[in-house]
């Protein structure tokens, strides 16, 4: 694998900017023990244990998304990832809301599918081409990925939801060559970002400059990626239909 070379300096830059945050409140004993006890979050993640992405999204909320929960983030995955790794089985789903906010247990449960309609960019390019009308947006309507239950987000929540997405992906992010290749996830990192901005509903504290993606890679990996995502979706029975609500005196 390839790995990056860091200057001295840089790293003493980034560690000082570092020391200057917040510490993250720690994970309250009885969702830690659920998660230890009840849940399997062994699996690896792309730079590291599967854990280090929970706590690094828990924590960037905490920091720059204050006025919502935290706990979403660390547990954003508990009901499914991407590629039908289910840490908890869907018969533990009452123990989990008993731990949870009905807030928390809410965004919890549409984490992965409103993750898996990011990353079949039907929804992005849907709303992208309704800028003009988000405020007459009166809530989602989509399928849990574990069970494909009916759930539905009203505006105020599908916001929310958005940048709890947000911050989830940026820790996809490569560490350099941005416009080199651009793997898929980060492509859904800059489409959200690029999103939220535009619609004015970037609500957590997130930097990232326009990146140029160059030649045909990019759409290969995108087209790619979008035919993969609905393998798995097939596999498990979970339905990527949605369907966006609108008001009344609205006529789209």
């Amino acid at each position: 694998a390839v790995k990056p070379f860091w200057h001295d300096a840089a790293v003493q830059r980034i560690t000082a900017a570092y020391s200057r945050i917040e510490r993250p409140h720690a994970i309250d004993t009885d969702l830690h023990d659920f998660m230890m006890n009840e849940c399997n979050f062994s699996m690896e993640h792309a730079d590291g244990s599967f854990m280090d992405h929970l706590t690094f999204c828990q924590d960037y909320c905490q920091v720059h998304f204050k006025l919502h929960s935290p706990r979403v983030l660390l547990i954003h995955s508990i009901l499914g990832v991407g590629t039908n790794y289910f840490p908890m089985e869907a018969a533990k789903i009452p123990q989990l809301a008993a731990l949870l906010t009905p807030h928390e247990m809410k965004h919890t449960e549409a984490f992965p599918s409103i993750l898996r309609l990011i990353l079949s960019w039907k929804l992005l390019d849907e709303l992208a081409g309704k800028m003009e009308s988000l405020d007459k947006l009166k809530s989602i309507k989509f399928h849990r990925v574990i069970d494909n239950q009916d759930l539905e987000l009203d505006v105020e929540e599908f916001w929310v939801q958005m940048n709890y997405q947000m911050i989830h992906l940026l820790d996809f992010a490569p560490t350099a060559d941005w416009e080199s290749g651009v793997p898929v996830v980060f492509q859904c990192c800059l489409g959200v970002h690029d999103f939220l901005t535009k619609a004015g509903q970037l609500r957590a504290t997130v930097a990232i400059q326009p990146v140029l993606m160059a030649g045909f890679m990019p759409t290969l990996k995108r087209r790619i990626g979008v035919r993969v995502l609905a393998k798995y979706s097939a596999q498990i029975g979970h339905s990527l239909d949605y369907e966006l609500r609108w008001d009344d005196s609205s006529r789209l």
